[in-house]
């Protein structure tokens, strides 16, 4: 706890040094220029490998791994961020705890799918799909996944969800698979796609007009983009920084690869990284813009209203999870 008390003194340092920059308060986030951060309020329960997704301006975070001192019953927790007033709030619990769920927003609600279990508590569900109904503020229980993936990717295009890549169970064992699962929420049911042509896994998935790009991951900088209208897969240019263990975000059509780790240093450590890179589809070309204030592993990001945030993960120190909560605005 110490730690994280530390850690909570260098981020308000940080705070300040950025109102100095800006020229603001912490607060709602505000126009601070272009291609900047803002420290906005810390999510309450910090966590890392939690799902996030955005409905109607409000940030869920959902599960996760907590700090090493904390109880592994609250991976059920759920949290929501309203940008307007910068405040937090908690909602129902999701039911199954666990930490790795692909978060992803689908007509109105949040579809959870898959994970890992609580550590040694309640024992996960073989791909476990429950759905949170922001409206009622409760959960349903939906088709499973078949074979369920660790690692994987998620996005959501014309009412679809797509699952992608990962570890997932074989004949010969697990193992890294490049698999594409599409899953209909009004049929309720899971079908095979086109694989993905690098298996991987640690890496995100974003979507800008109708096309999921897969990024980074243990397959170092690679991108590769799926259409869903024809089935077929086309290799893009890959990150400035190869990168695992990262989060993405889509603003106005750029597509941003926030944090993660770059490898491991001689003593087995991750070397956790704050780049932060732009890539656009349109010209298939990367950028590198102003890194986060905080460099972090396994975090999620979000966006609401042409604000991208980048929330919680793996800090290089103090602290070994933060709920660090960080706005960039394009």
């Amino acid at each position: 706890m110490v730690a994280i008390r530390r850690w909570a003194t260098w981020q308000s340092f940080a705070a300040t040094l950025l109102v100095t920059a800006c020229g603001h308060d912490q607060g709602p986030p505000q126009n601070c220029g272009a291609d900047c951060w803002t420290v906005q309020a810390p999510m309450p329960t910090p966590r890392s490998g939690f799902g996030i997704g955005s409905l109607n301006g409000i940030l869920y975070t959902v599960g996760g791994a907590l700090p090493s001192a904390s109880p592994h019953s609250s991976e059920r927790t759920v949290e929501a961020y309203d940008p307007a007033t910068n405040h937090w709030s908690t909602k129902a619990s999701m039911p199954t705890a666990r930490s790795g769920a692909l978060v992803a927003d689908l007509n109105g609600l949040l579809y959870a799918v898959g994970g890992t279990p609580a550590g040694q508590v309640d024992p996960l569900p073989a791909g476990t799909v429950e759905v949170y109904d922001p409206a009622s503020d409760s959960w349903t229980t939906k088709q499973p996944i078949p074979a369920p993936p660790f690692g994987a990717g998620v996005g959501v295009v014309n009412g679809i969800l797509y699952v992608i890549g990962g570890i997932a169970p074989s004949s010969s064992g697990a193992m890294v698979t490049g698999t594409l699962r599409a899953y209909d929420p009004i049929a309720n049911t899971w079908t095979t796609k086109a694989p993905m042509p690098t298996p991987r896994l640690t890496f995100a998935v974003g979507v800008v007009n109708g096309i999921l790009y897969t990024v980074g991951g243990d397959a170092a900088g690679t991108v590769e983009a799926y259409d869903p209208l024809t089935n077929t897969w086309t290799t893009k240019q890959p990150m400035l920084t190869p990168r695992s263990g990262i989060d993405v975000g889509v603003v106005n059509g750029i597509l941003y690869a926030a944090g993660g780790t770059t490898g491991n240093n001689s003593d087995g450590i991750p070397v956790i990284v704050n780049t932060f890179e732009a890539y656009d589809p349109a010209t298939n070309t990367w950028t590198t813009r102003t890194p986060m204030i905080t460099g972090r592993l396994d975090l999620g990001v979000g966006v609401a209203d042409g604000v991208l945030y980048a929330i919680g993960g793996r800090p290089p120190s103090p602290a070994d999870i933060t709920g660090a909560n960080e706005a960039y605005h394009p």
